[in-house]
Formats: C-alpha cells, sequence, structure tokens
C-alpha cells in the first residue's frame, strides 16, 4: 500500500493475507481458518511482517477483535518484544514512543501469541529525516584540497634559493 508517497509492504508468513471491511487477517494455508483474525490457524503461529521503503518512526497501532484474555507480540526492526495486552471488544490503540525507528530493509512484526486472535486495523507512522552521507567523491575532493593546503604550508618554511651561473640568493 502507498500513501502520501510511502509504501509499506505487509506479508503473511503463512497463507494469504486478507484485507476485511474491519482491517487485516490471516488466512492459513491448511484451510478452515478464521480469515479476519491473526491467530493460529491450522496450528501456525500467524504473524504479519511490515517493510517501509522509506525511513519511519512507528508511532502507533490498533488492534480490534482483542480481548483482554488475548496477546499480540509487536517487534520493531528486530528490537524486543513487546506484549500487547487486549482490552476489550472495541478497538484498542497502542501509542508508542518516538524511540521507534524502523530503517529501510528492516521490519515491524506484529504476531499471534494468546487467545483466539485480533485484527489489524491500522497503523500509523512518521517519516523520519535521514543524515545525509557524503558521495565518495566528496571525501576525494576534501584530501586533494587538505593536501594542497599542506604542502602551500611546507613551501611557505622552505628557505628560497634560486641558483643561477652569475649569483646565489639566500634569505635572511
Amino acid at each position: 500500500m502507498t500513501k502520501n508517497g510511502l509504501t509499506a509492504t505487509l506479508t503473511a508468513n503463512d497463507g494469504v493475507l486478507n484485507q476485511t471491511s474491519g482491517g487485516f487477517g490471516i488466512n492459513a494455508s491448511g484451510g478452515s481458518d478464521v480469515t479476519h483474525l491473526i491467530d493460529n490457524g491450522s496450528g501456525i503461529t500467524e504473524f504479519v511482517t511490515i517493510m517501509f521503503d522509506q525511513l519511519v518512526t512507528f508511532d502507533q497501532l490498533a488492534l480490534s477483535s482483542f480481548t483482554s484474555t488475548e496477546v499480540a507480540s509487536l517487534t520493531i526492526a528486530g528490537g524486543s518484544p513487546i506484549f500487547l495486552v487486549g482490552t476489550g471488544p472495541s478497538i484498542d490503540i497502542y501509542n508508542f514512543s518516538t524511540n521507534n525507528t524502523v530503517p529501510i530493509g528492516q521490519s515491524v512484526m506484529l504476531a499471534y501469541s494468546i487467545g483466539n486472535g485480533f485484527s489489524l486495523d491500522e497503523f500509523t507512522v512518521t517519516l523520519s529525516e535521514s543524515t545525509a552521507i557524503p558521495e565518495p567523491a566528496t571525501f576525494v575532493l576534501l584530501g586533494i584540497g587538505l593536501a594542497g593546503l599542506g604542502t602551500g604550508y611546507i613551501r611557505r618554511r622552505r628557505p628560497f634559493r634560486h641558483v643561477g651561473t652569475e649569483e646565489r640568493l639566500t634569505p635572511f
């Protein structure tokens, strides 16, 4: 899915990721699974992986069909899992700190842990400012400039001698 120039790619570990009117669920490969929930369908613990094409901060997550007897696991960019406990039949919204940066090539993983399952309704991210990395040519130009300054400094410190046929000049 793409929104405002940011592309998020969602994948299921097993089966098919379904978008329903309420959110996302997984239909496990073995069939006879609840298609609108992320659960342990057919005995396999289901999870969704979300990857972004830009550097983002993961801010918020909304889950539904998530009761107080259910637990989900959220792992952001390979960090320690965050365990989310449901609070009721309505939508549960979880807000996260600003330290949840997801670099390009890393992912957010939302997994079923305990209970009947849940639906991934939405998530919110903020585009992060990336630090520009200078090109190698910039370092080469910087090195040439520093070498030129060093050479000029050494030449000025060296005594001046002019050798000619008629006379020899030396500074003071």
